[in-house]
């Protein structure tokens, strides 16, 4: 190992100077305003094994000067470490490791921890913390290429309900975005106000506890008290006086005042029932550029990056089901606004899964039908319809009768038919008289009027008196009116006696025996044609019912696979790019978060998984205990809190450690140290736990009154 380039890397880091105390040992203290507040000892020997055996000795006469001097502040004990670096082959023979483990399990004196120099080099021996030089989006922003890509913005736009949502997609439209207003800029006071630490809060008409309604606050801010005092409500006032609401618990607002006062601006920041939700639309596009609006989306994002989810993460660390685990992770990255999202993609999803069901099943007994009717309408013949004209062309071979030439229809057929009848019974009549004398005398009377009258004379023939005898004047009139109508329906005036009548009965039988033929063909004809067009109109509507449902089914099929695909984005790989962007600020996290150091997230095509260090195997997260749940919670929000830019410069913790032991309670006060120094934030720290509240104390209040402050909280008035 080159011991020149490690301490001259580890200066570097702690921006300090190092002190040789012998040849392999190094003295770096840490300053804050020309006063040290820790001091850190580097042993370079790279010999663990003697030092474990003889570690209380060691320590004695390593720290003499410092950690057991009389004049040595009390805090600053609390802030002495000592650094074992020794190189990566040592560190893998067994003795080495069982020495490490002896050492950093050691709580006297000092926080002791071992590292190699491939650790220096890289900077994870000790957490630095860096704001992020890539501005935070929220996952709706992150996932805006796929959605409008895909037009499928009414996933995740809030503004269009669910309800609407279905009704679209049953009309086979695209939900459209409903008008939103232009988002407002922030008005010069809150801009002046984010860049800010938060000086004082006036709290009037919240909570009953805390019990007073005016705090002031420094960089770092403790706030102890026992339960029930109003440590939450007051962290949770900062968020409404942020927000203009709370995330984990509601009140009545109507009469709630919140006016917030930062260093360097005379312009308070104020919430209230009043205060434009226009604003609070702003807030939330400047601070976390997130464009949905509402205060529940900017108390979701301040819950994201400002105020840390205790409950989300005792779940977290609670949790047995791998499937919800998974689940939790999402949402301590992405917040409330990815379970909106997932909820809204499961009604969307539901409605087109049962849908597509329903035309499905729709389509299938449409088909049926169709095929069913297409059989029918074949069995319909119309092969003989020529016959039609065939009877018609025929009828005009009978020469006694007078017959149209043309028969075009049923009704003109049953019309010749009634007319043909009439003649039939006149003609019966007729025949039915013995005495042919008077019936062939009036006939040849009728006959030679009917000469005289073509040729213009009015002489009618008489009768013979022998042919009347036996014959009243009305039975004569009756024959003659009867021979008449036979006249009209016949060519009688080429008759020449009594025998044409019966060759225009024997004609008029025949006719009538045709004509009902012809008109039982028609009926027939004509049931067939009925059928027939019945069965082509319903094929029509089927066919028409299928374009439609066909139509219904490629739209919706279209928008469950887009959803789908976009499901599938959030379920595999948002998670997996927030771990593959931002593994090594988390691991390092882990590494300072957790003495154990046995396990780091890896990623391998695009994917996170955890390796446990001892056996290089891969493990689920549901196989950490809880002390390594809650390392990884915190990190992941702190790494998340460095990722704000532009929003406001603060990071809230209300009783986060109860599930981490003492040593790693140190360690995580030490990152949240390291932060307050190196990064532009501002601390808040609540606890209920006076023993955690002391060691908070001894890690922070270096800074003096005008960095440090600590508010207890107490159910009786100062």
């Amino acid at each position: 190992m080159n011991n020149h380039h490690i301490i001259t890397q580890v200066c570097k880091v702690f921006k300090s100077f190092a002190q040789q105390l012998s040849k392999d040992i190094y003295l770096v203290p840490e300053i804050y305003n020309n006063s040290i507040f820790a001091y850190r000892y580097f042993d370079l020997s790279n010999n663990l094994p003697e030092i474990a055996n003889n570690l209380d000795s060691y320590q004695e006469n390593l720290l003499k000067n410092t950690y057991f001097s009389l004049d040595a502040p009390t805090a600053l004990r609390w802030n002495h470490y000592i650094y074992f670096i020794t190189n990566i082959q040592s560190l893998d023979s067994s003795n080495y490791k069982k020495a490490k483990q002896t050492i950093e399990s050691d709580i006297n004196f000092a926080r002791k921890l071992v590292f190699t120099d491939v650790d220096i080099r890289s900077k994870s021996f000790y957490y630095y913390p860096e704001i992020s030089k890539k501005s935070t989006k929220s996952i709706s922003l992150e996932l805006s290429d796929i959605i409008h890509s895909n037009s499928i913005d009414y996933v995740i736009n809030n503004n269009i309900s669910i309800a609407n949502i279905i009704n679209s997609l049953k009309n086979c439209s695209i939900p459209l975005k409903k008008h939103t207003a232009t988002v407002p800029a922030l008005n010069p006071g809150e801009i002046s106000d984010t860049n800010n630490f938060l000086h004082k809060i006036e709290i009037k008409n919240y909570r009953t506890y805390p019990l007073g309604n005016t705090y002031s606050f420094k960089k770092v801010n403790l706030i102890h008290g026992n339960n029930g005092v109003g440590k939450t409500s007051l962290l949770e006032a900062i968020e409404y006086l942020y927000c203009g609401e709370n995330s984990r618990s509601t009140c009545d607002t109507n009469n709630i005042k919140i006016l917030g006062f930062f260093s360097g601006s005379d312009i308070p920041l104020a919430s209230n029932c009043f205060t434009e939700e226009a604003q609070f639309n702003a807030r939330n596009s400047a601070w976390y550029h997130d464009t949905r609006g509402g205060r529940t989306s900017l108390c979701s994002n301040f819950g994201k990056f400002n105020f840390f989810d205790t409950d989300a993460a005792i779940k977290l660390s609670l949790q047995k089901n791998p499937i919800q685990i998974e689940a939790d992770i999402s949402r301590l990255i992405f917040g409330s606004e990815i379970d909106t999202i997932k909820e809204r993609i499961t009604c969307i999803l539901k409605f087109l899964y049962d849908e597509i069901k329903i035309l499905d099943t729709k389509i299938t007994e449409k088909e049926s039908s169709k095929k069913s009717l297409f059989h029918v309408t074949k069995s319909v013949d119309f092969n003989n319809l020529d016959k039609l004209n065939y009877l018609n062309t025929s009828f005009q071979s009978y020469s006694k009768l007078k017959i149209s030439s043309s028969l075009n229809n049923l009704s003109d057929i049953l019309c010749l038919k009634q007319q043909l009848d009439k003649l039939l019974d006149n003609i019966r009549y007729i025949s039915s008289f013995k005495d042919k004398k008077i019936i062939s005398s009036i006939m040849k009377r009728l006959y030679y009027a009917n000469i005289n009258r073509l040729r213009g004379s009015n002489h009618t023939k008489e009768l013979h008196p022998s042919h009347i005898n036996n014959y009243s004047v009305k039975t004569i009139k009756r024959i003659e009116c009867v021979l008449k109508n036979i006249c009209e329906m016949s060519n009688l005036e080429k008759m020449g006696n009594i025998k044409d009548l019966d060759i225009l009965a024997v004609e008029t039988i025949a006719c009538i025996s045709k004509l009902d033929t012809a008109s039982e063909f028609i009926r027939h004809i004509n049931d067939k044609s009925s059928t027939y067009i019945e069965l082509q109109n319903e094929l029509l509507t089927i066919h028409d019912s299928l374009n439609n449902y066909n139509s219904i089914l490629q739209f919706l099929s279209i928008q469950k696979i887009r959803i789908e695909r976009l499901k599938a984005i959030i379920d595999n790989s948002s998670t997996n790019q927030y771990f593959t962007e931002n593994i090594a600020t988390i691991n390092t996290l882990l590494k300072n978060l957790h003495s154990c150091n046995d396990f780091s997230l890896s990623t391998s095509n695009k994917k996170y998984s955890i390796l446990r260090h001892k056996s290089h195997e891969k493990i689920s997260i549901s196989k950490l205990c809880t002390g390594q749940r809650t390392a990884l919670a915190l990190s992941l929000f702190i790494s998340l809190n460095l990722k704000l830019i532009d929003g406001p410069p603060l990071i809230i913790f209300d009783d986060p450690i109860s599930l981490i032991d003492d040593i790693n309670t140190l360690s995580f006060f030490d990152i949240l140290r390291s932060i307050s120094l190196n990064c532009n934030r501002q601390l808040f720290f609540a606890t209920s736990n006076e023993k955690i509240a002391g060691l908070f104390r001894m890690k922070f209040n270096f800074l003096g009154r005008d960095g440090y402050n600590e508010i207890h909280l107490t159910r009786n008035f100062p």
